[in-house]
């Protein structure tokens, strides 16, 4: 295939992507996104012109005379399709009101930390709002407001700037997410250039990198169906989290390790969820990261410290009892539980995952050289689908910092990983509904989230053919630059 081949075969995915979205949200018709079965046919469709879209770039990207033009409907698509799902009509999401409430309390002056909505230190606040007929503190919205926040203070700061702009606060948080999740994009452009030319001459010589991967392969992120779904409609905070992330690599091949450890601080700030990135971040750059982590983390952990012992105390509930379309963690409480050796085997559970969480970063980030910028990335790719598999929770939004580090290691194993977790949708089911959903729906009487059985077993599948595959090219060429 020609390089110009190529950009009219992406510019004819980015059209019927673009036709596909314009149906779900009402810019072609009626507003189908908030039918479960409507939404699946829809995503079915949607990752297999992404698929094909991948499979294009990493077939003949590296080949193209047109790259140039390849970049450019990249980025215009990433930007066309989150603007026609940000300006659609979308499906309420609770969450967005949890998050509006706590940057309403940031806004009245409150410590976010300090008490759960329901805390009688609103009342004044609660009485306000009722006065003002705003439905911000009710069931729609707040449905945990028993349980204090399990957010950081820089995700509390960015919820508070919707309700300081003009316009309808909901719209303006997706839109700020939106602009975060955009300038991911443009941030792994210059991540892979970065990697491509280590010493930033690009008139210099390629690295095996480039060779092997052209900068097209960005495309894994910017139309990615979870990315735009979870950000572009949802509005959820983790894109500022793979922001920050993304950033700090960036910063980290750029030889700033200071400013790298800075920004990985803030990406901490709005989540705890990357803290194990700093590993390999901390072996690829050296003691300088900290230079710039910790003061941001110590600067951070203030509105912690003002709020009291029981400011973590929304961690911890979620630590200690949420569970959601996990992969290996319900097979272990399951057998823990048959054990009778634990009063609370989900307890020594989540111990056990997380324990062999760190152990795979700490292995990862040991083998990683500290000249070696593309194994950065592919330590970030590793950890991340590692985290994924072995979390007691992923949604679909957890899985977006694999989205991103999967532009540099994209392998059919981990592009599946990071859309399995979609299936959660399938919860929202009607009971009532026939046909091909139907099995599913009785499925779920038997086994919890039965859909997990399937869609984790082709990725455990593809994952043992990557292995063997990455196994045979080590044996055959040793010397070969073979991505982990």
């Amino acid at each position: 295939m020609k390089g110009l081949a190529l950009s009219w075969w992406l510019g004819g995915c980015l059209l019927a992507l673009a036709v596909l979205y314009g149906f779900m949200y009402g810019e072609f018709g009626p507003y189908v996104a908030n039918n479960v079965q409507a939404t699946f046919w829809f995503h079915a469709a949607l990752f297999a012109v992404y698929a094909l879209a991948v499979g294009l770039v990493l077939r003949y990207g590296s080949r193209s005379s047109t790259a140039s033009t390849d970049v450019a409907l990249l980025i215009i698509g990433a930007a066309l399709l989150r603007a026609m799902v940000l300006c659609g009509s979308v499906h309420y999401n609770p969450d967005l009101g949890r998050h509006i409430w706590e940057g309403r309390v940031l806004i009245e002056g409150f410590n976010p930390y300090a008490a759960p909505p329901s805390s009688h230190v609103y009342d004044a606040l609660r009485a306000k709002l009722t006065a003002a007929g705003d439905d911000l503190y009710s069931g729609q919205w707040l449905t945990y407001k028993d349980i204090r926040t399990v957010y950081g203070p820089i995700a509390t700061a960015l919820w508070a700037l919707p309700q300081l702009l003009p316009g309808d606060r909901i719209f303006n948080l997706r839109a700020i997410i939106t602009f975060f999740d955009f300038g991911v994009v443009l941030l792994l452009l210059k991540v892979w250039h970065a990697a491509a030319y280590p010493r930033g001459d690009a008139a210099g010589e390629r690295s095996a990198f480039a060779s092997r991967l052209p900068q097209a392969v960005v495309l894994v992120y910017a139309w990615s169906p979870v990315c735009i779904d979870s950000f572009a409609d949802r509005g959820q905070v983790d894109a500022a989290v793979v922001f920050f992330v993304v950033l700090a690599a960036w910063l980290a091949l750029s030889r700033r390790p200071a400013l790298a450890g800075t920004a990985f601080a803030a990406a901490c700030l709005v989540k705890v969820s990357p803290l194990l990135f700093l590993l390999p971040l901390l072996r690829f750059c050296g003691w300088r990261l900290l230079i710039g982590f910790v003061p941001m983390m110590v600067l951070g952990a203030l509105p912690l410290l003002g709020a009291g012992p029981g400011a973590v105390a929304g961690f911890l509930a979620f630590s200690d009892w949420w569970v959601a379309n996990d992969s290996v963690f319900s097979l272990l409480a399951a057998g823990l539980n048959r054990l009778h050796l634990f009063a609370v085997p989900s307890r020594p559970a989540r111990a056990l995952v997380g324990l062999a969480a760190l152990g795979y970063a700490l292995w990862r980030s040991w083998r990683l050289r500290r000249d070696d910028g593309p194994g950065l990335l592919g330590a970030h790719a590793a950890i991340a689908a590692a985290v994924v598999i072995l979390s007691p929770v992923t949604f679909p939004w957890y899985t977006t910092t694999l989205v991103a580090f999967a532009c540099f290691a994209p392998s059919p194993s981990l592009l599946v990983l990071t859309a399995v977790p979609m299936g959660w949708y399938l919860d929202f089911l009607d009971p009532a509904v026939k046909g091909p959903w139907s099995w599913l729906i009785r499925a779920d009487q038997y086994v919890m989230q039965a859909w997990r059985i399937p869609a984790y077993g082709v990725f455990y599948v593809l994952l043992l053919r990557d292995f063997l595959v990455a196994r045979k090219l080590r044996r055959s060429a040793p010397d070969r630059d073979v991505p982990s």
